[in-house]
């Protein structure tokens, strides 16, 4: 059948194969979070966060213990988070809203549709050469491990990729900026763009910088303009969509604390080996020998097509990689949006080979290694021919004295629940997200509040918390005032956001440009939960990604 329609009109029958290679990924991503219905990767729980508090916020408004007060609605939604724009959040939110009743976690296919984005963007990309060269890289693209794996994660890393990809696919229509209404499209995408994570800019800057470089050039030795007003008025757009989250200084400050955090790379000197080599070395290894092998292969094969096409994909790959190098904080999935480049351009180079039997026995074997390692990864071990990048979780179990996931469940029951997280460690880490993950299922209606994320919240709520989660370095002990003091001190070296003490009403609480006040007798509320009784729950949990067991207390208020 397949053969028969492309026999008949070759343009139908690549787009065929294209929805088929839609499809299967939707339908397998799909599947798999049915069956996994816990977020995982790396801050996959941090946005989770973000998003049920972005929900929260639009139903509930003012009454919304996340609302800060004295600020609209529309402000307290797009600074849901100072670390992140709010992007990623709205579109999550209109996927749950349509799907909510029909899915408990559709929130979690986010990710596969910005996936949805990148392969048709990739694939009309790939058009620019021929619509076989465009299939061929959406197959390719959609079959590295680190982009396949990361489509299930409820994560920025995708959406960024797909946001990239299709600024990269509408810079190409504009036709040097020939097009105005092109142009204001692309304007309109830049800056959604940028709403979607920071670092949009540094990945499709090399793509821009090429085709206006082009544009500028053609329009002063015509001495026509048009090109040059229509990147003005791009350029304007996307600064104007974008200002709505950039203007507030506090996303800066909490930039900067970010700038410092430690990342794979546990050596903080960036001028270092292990640190200017790391992505070099994380390439092989998202990517198995068989990919990365093809890549090089397909550089030495890029000679007599358009020059110009050829720049911009290798300034997308490259400039990104050169820069990130030169960032402390190092991770394989910030790749992820520069990988629809090196796809495109190993399509390209293997479309390129004019031995037609040599050609056919590679894109044969590109189809077998490709599903391969699909399957392999996703059903089975991930050791041959692919990468050793697995989606990182967290796992409940039972032991002596500990209780079980489905043990959750049962305490939580079907009432409305109220959770407050807390540590008295530095950063956050991987047990406290599951156990947040395991609440929020429990019931779609139940509320958490995160004092790293929302810490003027956190205290403001505590009389009317059911449970509150207590991870902690000393043994998980219930924390004494002496901690607590601590704990605030080591949050303050951490934060743009300061916790001060001071002897004051608990109404007192409040956000006052950078200082949160914290009153005396409060300390004492968190140490009591409220004064009321408490049920002690000790749970056991395995990080995968770090290969260790850890035990958290879970402290439940007597109802």
């Amino acid at each position: 059948m397949i053969i028969d329609i492309l026999k008949k009109n070759r343009q139908n029958g690549f787009l065929f194969l294209l929805v088929l290679l839609l499809f299967f990924h939707g339908a397998s991503n799909l599947g798999y979070l049915l069956n996994n219905p816990l977020p995982e990767g790396k801050d996959s729980y941090a946005h989770i966060t973000a998003f049920l508090n972005f929900s929260q916020i639009i139903f509930n408004g003012a009454e919304n213990p996340f609302y800060i007060s004295g600020k609209s609605l529309i402000y307290n939604l797009v600074f849901v988070s100072f670390d992140y724009p709010p992007f990623f959040y709205f579109i999550a939110f209109l996927i749950n809203f349509f799907l909510g009743n029909i899915w408990l976690n559709a929130a979690l296919f986010t990710s596969t549709l910005f996936f949805m984005l990148l392969l048709v963007s990739v694939y009309k990309i790939g058009s620019e050469f021929d619509r076989a060269t465009g299939l061929l890289a959406v197959f390719i693209c959609s079959v590295y491990p680190i982009v396949f794996s990361s489509s299930r994660h409820f994560s920025l890393e995708l959406s960024l990729a797909g946001m990239v990809s299709a600024g990269v696919w509408i810079l190409l229509k504009t036709d040097f900026f020939k097009r105005r209404n092109i142009s204001c499209l692309l304007g309109v995408i830049l800056g959604l763009g940028i709403l979607t994570k920071q670092t949009f800019i540094l990945y499709i800057a090399g793509p821009l910088a090429i085709v206006m470089g082009i544009a500028w050039t053609n329009s002063r030795r015509e001495k026509e303009w048009v090109s040059i007003n229509n990147m003005a008025i791009c350029l304007l757009t996307a600064v104007a969509i974008g200002s709505v989250f950039y203007f507030n200084k506090n996303i800066y400050s909490s930039a900067i604390a970010r700038a410092g955090f430690i990342g794979a790379v546990e050596n903080n000197n960036i001028i270092s080996l292990s640190h200017l080599t790391y992505y070099p070395r994380v390439w092989f290894q998202t990517m198995g020998i068989f990919f990365l092998s093809l890549f090089v292969f397909s550089l030495f094969l890029l000679r007599g097509i358009k020059k110009h096409l050829i720049y911009l994909l290798l300034f997308w790959f490259f400039v990104p990689m050169v820069f990130l190098s030169f960032f402390v904080l190092k991770y394989s999935e910030y790749t992820i949006a520069y990988l629809p480049a090196q796809a495109l351009i190993t399509a390209v180079g293997i479309r390129n080979i004019k031995n037609r039997y040599f050609n056919r026995v590679l894109i044969s074997l590109i189809v077998i290694i490709g599903l391969y390692t699909y399957g392999n990864i996703t059903y089975g071990n991930g050791k041959i021919f692919t990468s050793q990048y697995y989606p990182e979780s967290v796992i409940a179990s039972s032991s002596e004295n500990s209780i079980s996931e489905g043990d959750l469940f049962e305490l939580l029951g079907s009432s409305y629940n109220r959770v407050g997280i807390f540590y008295d460690k530095k950063q956050p880490f991987a047990p406290a997200y599951i156990l947040r993950g395991i609440f929020s299922q429990s019931n779609k209606k139940g509320q958490f509040v995160d004092i790293l994320f929302s810490p003027s919240v956190f205290f403001n709520s505590i009389e009317e918390f059911d449970y509150l989660i207590y991870v902690s370095d000393s043994q998980n002990k219930w924390p004494e005032e002496k901690q607590l003091r601590r704990f605030v001190e080591d949050i303050n070296k951490n934060r743009h956001s300061q916790i001060k003490i001071k002897h004051d009403l608990a109404s007192d609480l409040m956000c006052k440009d950078k200082d949160l006040y914290l009153s005396e007798h409060l300390f004492k509320k968190l140490i009591g939960f409220n004064r009321r009784r408490l049920f002690k729950h000790r749970v056991k949990l395995y990080d995968k990604s770090n290969d260790c067991v850890e035990y958290v207390n879970i402290y439940q208020r007597e109802r």
